[in-house]
């Protein structure tokens, strides 16, 4: 029997780029699952709602005609997003949220306020704490309701 040769190389050449590769597609994976969660979702704690009373206030924008709009305010908080037809607003069908969205308008939709809700939210970054008014939007073109953060909507008069 001959003498078998021992391979006292610990690694291969080929290991350390495959290893290199299956880490880059992780971290890829990772960052596009981050992206897609909308995230940033209260990058700033001032309100774009100029324009619209606060839902604390005597005169309730209930009933009120609001537009849609995907402003750099709105846009920061990952309310935003891009479909075939153009740039959207994203919305939940089911209840104020900040992610995990279920319903996209295109920008500049007109629609109907028809519950204000403020609900307490955290910014994940400082863990800062605060409320943000959410509408609940009547879109006639869909002949359905969903709800929106108030950085995304502004009196459909402007």
């Amino acid at each position: 029997m001959g003498k078998q040769q021992l391979n006292t190389q610990r690694w291969s050449t080929r290991r350390p780029a495959r290893r290199a590769l299956g880490v880059c597609a992780l971290v890829l994976l990772w960052l596009l699952l981050a992206a897609c969660r909308g995230g940033n979702e209260a990058a700033t704690t001032s309100a774009n709602m100029t324009e619209m009373p606060d839902a604390s206030s005597d005169s309730s924008p209930v009933n009120a005609s609001v537009r849609l709009v995907c402003d750099l305010s709105c846009a920061e908080r990952g309310q935003c997003g891009t479909a075939a037809s153009g740039q959207v607003v994203l919305l939940n069908r089911d209840a104020p949220a900040v992610s995990d969205h279920n319903v996209a308008v295109p920008v500049d939709t007109v629609g109907t306020v028809t519950e204000l809700r403020g609900v307490e939210v955290r910014e994940n970054v400082s863990g800062q704490q605060f409320t943000v008014t959410f509408f609940k939007v009547f879109i006639p073109e869909r002949s359905s309701e969903a709800w929106v953060p108030q950085w995304c909507v502004t009196s459909a008069g402007s």
